[in-house]
């Protein structure tokens, strides 16, 4: 009976090799209970080479684990055993030698990688170029990287058209912009240069002209670009000059103030506005020289001692120390007064802050004596000012404040800077029509001013109440658009197209309809922010 059972496995496993069912021959003849059988033992000879056979198909294909399985069943045939042997050396090499290739092919991609973090794409490519890797990572890294490029071939293009529009700071910032992409672009150096020189060129002219803040905001714009450029360093030297003569100034230091400039005039090519100060600051020397020597010099030697300590006996002469002399402080010029700040009250508008000023502080609410902005916030008393200046507008400060993500004291504003004075003291400065002089601050939502006002218009001349992005006040109600104008030291309105209109003049308090656009306008109030 067992050996029937014997036979009919055996004669099994005989069909499934004749039938090429390797695996299952192979099952059926190596059962632990048919050892010995020389049937089964012939049989597992005849697999041998065929087990072998496929061994090599698995090797030409790479699958290692295959063929090293294929040869430890073609093993137990008894037979071909030094073939095996060497077939399994050859697996475990060209495995090895695959795995080595793939850590190479994964190195290479990695690298690749990081040189797209850093923006050196050029590098990347080369990478690339130096291997054929045809694998999914390779392909992704390749389009990733030919992405990268495209992008970064459009960025420097834009640089090079706001060059060519004379657009340098917002060239300044696309070339930012394009150099994170890419930092070893073809284009990039000689774009620098450009830009660097271009911006160095406008402060020097700015310098040359006595215009200060124009000057810082030039090389401001650069941030990081060029700054080895041998133009840009002399620069720099020459605005640290200028800003320690003006210190020197306001600390009585005449004669250093007049070292800087000098310095500084010489690089320039002599200004005349440096000549002018560095004659009336001679003449200032010469004129305390002069007041020094006379009747009121020997007053102050005197003035300069204090009383003795203790004695009761009126001004003394000895144990005495000088009074140490203090810069002379201008009186504050952002003090609210009169009817410089009004509110108008627009009917499907809101609520808008008027400033009839050109220099204007920002500060806490919360004071006996607000700012003309008072803000909700841990702003100081009085934070910073915006002041107008001819045709531009400038933010200064006592405080390091951040304006389009600048951190200074002194900023030129342009349409569109973020200004950011506080976690809960953010504004947008924006010039909404070339129409008019007139400038607006916007309110973000973490900010908050008296009265619901979210909008505080610096007004100039003239301002426009309408619907459209060019207006300073909002009015959905109206149909037309209305100009808010000043003469003669009183407000008038009038339709905007009707330019031959005198207009309405505007009383304060009285609530007007025109054209369809009903508002007041009444003063602000001037004390701790409250109407």
């Amino acid at each position: 009976m067992f050996d029937r059972f014997f036979t009919s496995r055996l004669r099994a496993a005989e069909l499934a090799l004749r039938n090429g069912a390797l695996d299952e021959a192979f099952r059926l003849a190596s059962a632990s209970d048919l050892r010995g059988q020389a049937r089964a033992l012939d049989l597992l000879r005849e697999l041998t080479p065929k087990l072998i056979e496929r061994a090599e198909s698995h090797l030409a294909a790479d699958r290692f684990a295959e063929a090293l399985g294929d040869l430890a069943k073609a093993e137990a045939g008894g037979v071909m055993q030094e073939r095996i042997a060497q077939l399994r050396r050859n697996v475990r090499l060209l495995a090895e030698a695959l795995q080595s290739k793939q850590k190479e092919r994964r190195d290479r991609v990695e690298a690749v990688r990081e040189h797209l973090k850093v923006g050196t794409l050029e590098q990347g490519r080369r990478i690339l170029e130096q291997a054929s890797m045809t694998d999914d990572a390779a392909r992704r890294i390749q389009e990733e990287l030919s992405r990268r490029m495209n992008e970064s071939k459009q960025a420097y293009d834009r640089v090079a058209s706001l060059l060519a529009a004379d657009q340098w700071h917002a060239a300044a910032e696309a070339f930012a912009r394009a150099k994170a992409i890419q930092a070893d672009a073809a284009a990039a150096a000689e774009l620098e240069t450009r830009l660097v020189e271009g911006l160095v060129q406008r402060c020097r002219d700015a310098l040359k002209e006595g215009r200060m803040i124009h000057a810082q905001q030039e090389m401001k714009a650069l941030t990081a670009t060029g700054s080895a450029h041998a133009g840009r360093l002399e620069m720099e030297d020459n605005l640290r000059a200028a800003v320690s003569a003006g210190h020197a100034f306001s600390q009585g230091e005449y004669s250093k103030a007049r070292e800087e400039l000098a310095r500084v005039s010489r690089r320039l090519g002599e200004p005349a506005w440096i000549q002018r100060t560095l004659d009336e600051l001679r003449q200032t020397e010469d004129l305390l020289t002069s007041i020094h020597a006379g009747v009121l010099g020997e007053a102050a030697s005197l003035a300069s001692r204090t009383p003795s300590s203790g004695t009761g006996h009126g001004p003394g002469f000895a144990d005495t120390l000088p009074i140490p002399a203090r810069p002379v402080k201008l009186p504050a010029a952002n003090v609210p007064h009169g009817d410089d700040r009004l509110l108008l009250l627009v009917d499907g508008g809101g609520s808008y802050l008027v400033i009839r000023k050109d220099r204007v502080s920002i500060g806490r609410a919360a004071s006996t004596q607000p700012a003309d902005v008072p803000l909700f916030s841990d702003l100081a008393e009085y934070h910073a000012e915006i002041a107008r200046i001819e045709d531009d507008y400038f933010l200064f400060s006592p405080h390091d404040v951040e304006v389009d993500g600048f951190r200074g004291r002194q900023h030129l504003l342009r349409d569109g800077s973020r200004i950011v004075l506080g976690r809960r003291a953010k504004l947008t400065f924006r010039i909404p029509s070339r129409r008019s002089p007139s400038a607006v601050l916007d309110v973000s939502d973490s900010s908050k001013l008296p009265n619901d006002v979210r909008r505080v218009v610096l007004f100039k001349d003239s301002a426009l109440i309408g619907h459209g992005p060019g207006s300073h006040m909002l009015c959905n109600s109206g149909g037309s658009e209305l100009l808010l104008f000043e003469r003669g030291g009183r407000f008038h309105i009038r339709p905007y197209q009707q330019a031959g209109n005198p207009g309405i003049s505007v009383e304060l308090g009285t609530p007007m309809l025109v054209a369809d656009s009903q508002f007041v306008l009444k003063p602000w109030a001037s004390k701790a922010g409250i109407v």
